[in-house]
């Protein structure tokens, strides 16, 4: 086991958290639950990559059997409670292995998702279908250089079955429009205890397909108005049908709600319609739209847009926010002949970061009557692109000079997507204020010592 654990590792750089399975009874419900604790779990450090945690079930008896696993993570970008949208960055692997044979199933693979407001100790959840193995192997990896994810507590549930389903009900029929789709499920399976496992079809292609299917259900999308017939299989080779009829579309909008950062645009699209559409915006000074529905975010809040087509209306909602800002900063060197202290930027935002001139001040954190103001070359902003590393010189204003830089703090103000921040560096770590409250930044240890100059080991 150890063998194929530092195998999958060095392929595949991910973290680890080994999950051998257990003896169990047939039951309905959940077998083993098994909780943990981020303090109770050995702790291992993969190169900067993550962490891993084991803990060991037995081996479950039953012909066949399902895994929910429910993680508690803390998602760790390089600012801390960073807002996120869609894919985190994070990656969950599942795997089986068999002592037996002496080798490992890998069951699937999914990006962990986190909603626009998700910043850290979100759940997720995953339910895989596993036969009968020495262990199970759950896999959290980062995806992105710049994420971290920490699993903090584990929950692991694991249902057995004392075979396959033998009968089921399904619809008799469903109505389905042209571009939209819907999900057939069987229910009401039999004997008890039992797991339904069906294969999904469907009669004619042309006019509905199945876009997506699990062992007891299938979402079937409408290709062109007509009647066709979806059918499932169950393992005894039992066959249930359902009349599909496909009806013609209607207009829709492409999505009836999205949020989108300060600054940023999205097409709007009336769907099914050759008509002319009209668009309209119910306050401009949060989005703007234009003939061809596109939408441009102008200000923080929400409002509606509407598109008027053909005597009716159909509108969505909006949300407008800002992107947090997403940076490294590392106060490295003091020059004591030109009077400046040296600051290391680097931006990992999808938006320019803009350093201010105006405001600029140092403190010593021993004596605060030695506070001098500072400037930067030519009184001029300096703009730091996503991605890009940027070194900048805060210049004293005035003589005096320090050459131990380390007993000092810069502070300076920043913009980045429409608003000003307080910032604040040191040579070790950096801080910015958000509201009322200040949110350190987070970075590899690599960043550290590129930042510094020196070579990474």
């Amino acid at each position: 086991m150890k063998k194929l654990l530092c195998l999958v590792l060095s392929v595949t750089a991910l973290i680890c958290a080994i999950i051998p399975a257990g003896t169990v009874a047939y039951a309905k419900e959940p077998i083993v639950t098994k909780t943990l604790d981020y303090y109770d779990l050995e702790r291992y450090d993969y190169d900067g990559i993550g962490y891993g945690y084991e803990f060991t079930l037995k081996k479950p008896s039953a012909l066949y059997a399902t895994f929910e696993l429910e993680v508690d993570m803390d998602i760790v970008g390089h600012t801390y409670e960073k807002q996120l949208n869609g894919t985190s960055g994070i990656s969950v692997t599942v795997l089986s292995y068999d002592n037996d044979l002496d080798d490992y199933t890998e069951y699937d693979s999914f990006d962990f998702k986190l909603g626009k407001n998700d910043t850290y100790g979100s759940y997720w959840y995953y339910t895989g279908e596993v036969l009968p193995a020495d262990d199970y192997l759950i896999m959290i990896s980062s995806l992105k250089d710049n994420m971290v994810a920490e699993a903090t507590d584990c929950k692991f549930k694991l249902y057995t079955y004392s075979g396959f389903a033998k009968t089921a009900q399904m619809p008799k029929s469903a109505t389905v429009k042209v571009g939209d789709e819907k999900k057939i499920a069987l229910s009401k399976f039999s004997p008890s205890n039992t797991y339904c496992a069906a294969k999904w079809s469907i009669s004619n292609k042309k006019i509905a397909k199945i876009v997506y299917r699990e062992k007891n259900l299938a979402y079937i999308k409408g290709v062109k108005t007509g009647k066709c017939t979806l059918t499932a299989t169950l393992k005894n080779g039992k066959k249930y049908t359902c009349k599909v009829t496909v009806k013609k579309a209607t207009p829709k909008l492409n999505t009836n709600s999205f949020e989108i950062p300060y600054g940023s645009s999205k097409t709007l699209k009336l769907k099914n319609t050759k008509k002319k559409v009209i668009w309209s915006t119910s306050n401009s000074k949060i989005a703007t739209v234009n003939a061809k529905g596109k939408v441009t975010a102008k200000g923080i809040g929400k409002c509606k847009i509407t598109a008027t087509c053909g005597g009716k209306t159909y509108t969505c909602k909006v949300k407008v926010y800002r992107l947090w800002a997403d940076f490294t900063a590392l106060l490295t060197d003091y020059n004591t002949r030109n009077n400046y202290f040296v600051v290391k930027f680097k931006n990992y935002g999808k938006k320019a970061l803009t350093i201010q001139s105006n405001g600029a001040y140092c403190m010593d954190v021993d004596y605060k009557s030695y506070d001098r103001k500072l400037h930067l070359s030519g009184n001029k902003n300096i703009t730091i692109k996503p991605n890009e590393t940027k070194t900048v010189r805060f210049y004293v204003i005035g003589n005096t000079t320090w050459p131990d830089y380390e007993d000092f703090t810069v502070r300076y103000y920043f913009k980045y997507n429409g608003a000003k921040y307080l910032g604040s560096v040191w040579s070790t770590d950096s801080t910015h204020k958000h509201g009322k409250n200040w949110y350190a930044t987070y970075w590899y240890e690599q960043d550290i010592y590129n930042l510094r100059g020196e070579d990474y080991i």
